[in-house]
């Protein structure tokens, strides 16, 4: 017999909205919602989705069911966003909740971390798409990225995946390169005077696990150049197996 149910809309490219999730009342205190929630969010993010929103009634309705439901939500990470006073209807102001569906920091050890890229860092990344080895082995060029390019990267990667800054602690948090999680792609890049030393094949484990616990079944990779031979040993130390090449490109997957 089924016990609870659980409807999602998509509402935009990086948002799921639950449209409602319900459990039998004989079967309440059981922990029957919190599994659904966390099977909608592991499939919304199974969809590349950054965000969870919820709507039920606001602190300005005097039940105490929604108040128990409000408290429910909170406790499992969601946020009051705003308040609809005559979206539903002026006896019942809607609350939306929103829950971010990746963290902002990833904490690898005392020294390596993650941090979630904003739009005030985009400037940082200018000297490392200024370097030479970083253009030719990433990105197949010789000319320096313009901020305008780095701006339409990074706002595209952020948009669709989980952008993050490589940041290691030498007396403050200093950025090193970046890297990509999303099930269809998974760049990295390294500043030349950190390469070499296994902060990659940290970085890459690290996230692989990470993104076992999102719900990812498998991981692919949009290409590495067939002279990017560093890389291609990086991502095959971690399991990733070639699924075809091209004339320029090794094209690569793992199954998690």
């Amino acid at each position: 017999m089924p016990l609870g149910f659980v409807a999602l809309e998509e509402t935009s490219m990086v948002n799921y909205d639950m449209h409602v999730l319900g459990v039998l009342k004989s079967h309440h205190g059981q922990g029957i919602g919190s599994k659904l929630l966390e099977q909608a969010e592991k499939y919304a993010r199974k969809k590349s989705k950054k965000y969870m929103t919820v709507k039920t009634l606001s602190a300005d309705h005097s039940d105490l069911n929604y108040r128990k439901t409000r408290r429910f939500y909170e406790q499992k990470g969601y946020e009051h966003l705003e308040v609809f006073k005559t979206l539903w209807d002026e006896n019942n102001p809607c609350l939306m909740m929103i829950k971010s569906l990746h963290h902002s920091i990833l904490e690898i050890s005392d020294t390596l971390r993650l941090r979630q890229v904003e739009k005030s860092d985009y400037k940082t990344a200018v000297k490392w798409y200024s370097n030479e080895n970083i253009l030719w082995y990433s990105e197949n060029r010789k000319e320096s990225y313009s901020m305008d390019e780095i701006t339409k990267m990074y706002e595209f990667l952020s948009k669709n995946d989980a952008l993050y800054f490589i940041e290691i602690f030498e007396s403050y948090w200093k950025p090193i390169g970046d890297v990509t999680l999303s099930r269809d792609r998974m760049p990295m890049v390294i500043c030349p005077e950190y390469q070499g030393k296994g902060i990659g094949s940290i970085v890459l484990s690290f996230l692989l696990d990470y993104a076992r616990t999102l719900g990812y079944d498998r991981i692919k990779l949009s290409g590495i150049y067939l002279y990017n031979h560093n890389s291609l040993a990086t991502y095959k130390k971690q399991g990733f197996i070639e699924t075809y090449r091209d004339e320029q490109k090794i094209y690569m997957e793992k199954l998690l």
